[in-house]
């Protein structure tokens, strides 16, 4: 209570079409929020927001709003998808303590150690309200947590079908 509702407001210069074009209710490019969450998906629409770079114009409709569903949503809900058949499969207890990372195999070790450093850039980009990429040449924010088919670091989820750890 007497405090500000927040701090800091992060949003975006000018919101357009996917084509940079100025969006009008009279042009018949506006989109409707029913219409975008119903058509998009609200977490395409909110992907959408979250990795725009505040100093640039939000280019927005459904074109983009796919782009995001094919580079971040889908690849991780095939991820969570694919946790979760084989946490069943495996019968897999999360309240089993995991066994020390330095014992675990070589995927084991690199999927931690790739995870331990998406927290590290995306903790010290948000606490320092630097969100553009490492190299500051990003136009988007936090582009660190999609996936793209073409990075070295992507792992075939095929690669990696064994038990989990402590199974």
């Amino acid at each position: 209570e007497n405090t500000e509702p927040f701090r800091n407001l992060h949003s975006y210069a000018t919101m357009r079409d996917e084509h940079g074009e100025e969006m009008h209710k009279s042009k018949g490019n506006a989109i409707w929020f029913e219409d975008g969450a119903e058509k998009m998906g609200v977490d395409a629409m909110r992907w959408l927001y979250t990795r725009q770079n505040p100093a640039a114009n939000l280019n927005f409709g459904f074109g983009v709003a796919d782009e995001v569903r094919r580079s971040f949503i889908i690849p991780l809900w095939n991820v969570y998808s694919f946790f979760v058949t084989y946490a069943n499969i495996d019968q897999y207890d999360p309240r089993t303590p995991p066994p020390p990372v330095s014992s675990r195999p070589d995927l084991d070790r690199w999927i931690v150690s790739e995870l331990n450093g998406l927290v590290a850039d995306v903790t010290h980009a948000l606490d320092n309200y630097e969100l553009l990429g490492r190299d500051h040449t990003e136009n988007r924010p936090l582009h660190v947590t999609e996936v793209s088919t073409d990075d070295p670091h992507a792992i075939p989820l095929d690669d990696a079908r064994r038990p989990l750890p402590g199974h």
